[in-house]
């Protein structure tokens, strides 16, 4: 959509476009999570062998990735805004009354199905805000990383300092939830749709399962064999660090 030149800016820094399990245009958050700086650095910086120039260095790290990761954000809130939901149908019987959290940008929740706004969260925001929130959830200090030569060192702290942009701030994010501060101690169902339980955003479910009555019925949706795979996955976590060994469930294909 006229933006070839970011899109192979984006494939040249995450070359894990040609990895078959982590396709970075449709794994995308995965994939700007697995980045490995010493890589970077052999593929896309040229070493100067200037004599101690760590403000230049971090310059020319931020050259090479920066103004590209800076776009990322603006640019997927206008690929949302463009997403029609004009014709999409309210095929699912949604109560009104419940609380929702949702990870869409879209708002099907409040436009076809008509929940209302205060039972609503968007925990990274909406295509009417300023700017979404899409990348990974964790961040490194680049105070923190060394490498062999000081020009090294420097350019891939620039490189940290540039992708800690994409740090989705769970905790923060977490904590701004007018749900988690209202009704979470109170549910009784929690049910989950559409969602695959991959690594970016299965935070938010720990939390939310640490925040809930441990006899809460849970019902899960499944897309694939792998879904149900990680949905145990998370159950089993939930048993052994939350103590939520009661948690009742049901998978539903979905």
């Amino acid at each position: 959509n006229g933006y070839e030149n970011f899109v192979n800016e984006m494939e040249r820094i995450f070359p894990q476009l040609d990895n078959k399990q982590i396709s970075l245009w449709s794994n995308f958050e995965e994939a700007l999570g697995s980045y490995d700086l010493n890589d970077l650095y052999k593929r896309l910086h040229k070493p100067t062998n200037d004599i101690f120039e760590p403000e230049k260095w971090q310059d020319a790290a931020w050259e090479e990735i920066g103004e590209t990761i800076k776009k990322i954000r603006p640019l997927m809130r206008e690929w949302a805004s463009q997403i029609s939901i004009k014709n999409v149908e309210d095929t699912l019987k949604l109560s009104k009354n419940s609380h929702y959290f949702t990870f869409n940008y879209t708002k099907i929740l409040e436009d076809v199905y008509k929940i209302p706004h205060e039972n609503v969260l968007h925990i990274h925001g909406t295509v009417e805000d300023e700017e979404v929130i899409t990348g990974f959830n964790f961040t490194k200090n680049p105070e923190n990383h060394d490498a062999p030569t000081d020009e090294e060192m420097y350019v891939e702290r620039g490189y940290l300092k540039a992708l800690n942009k994409l740090d989705k701030d769970i905790n923060g994010q977490w904590g701004k939830s007018r749900i988690v501060l209202s009704s979470l101690a109170d549910m009784s169902r929690v049910v989950v749709l559409g969602h695959s339980f991959g690594k970016i955003d299965s935070r938010y479910l720990y939390m939310i399962a640490n925040a809930v009555p441990s006899d809460a019925h849970w019902h899960f949706s499944k897309h694939t064999e792998k879904d149900e795979e990680q949905i145990n996955t998370f159950l089993n976590t939930c048993k052994k660090d939350l103590h939520k060994d009661h948690i009742i469930r049901w998978i539903f294909n979905f």
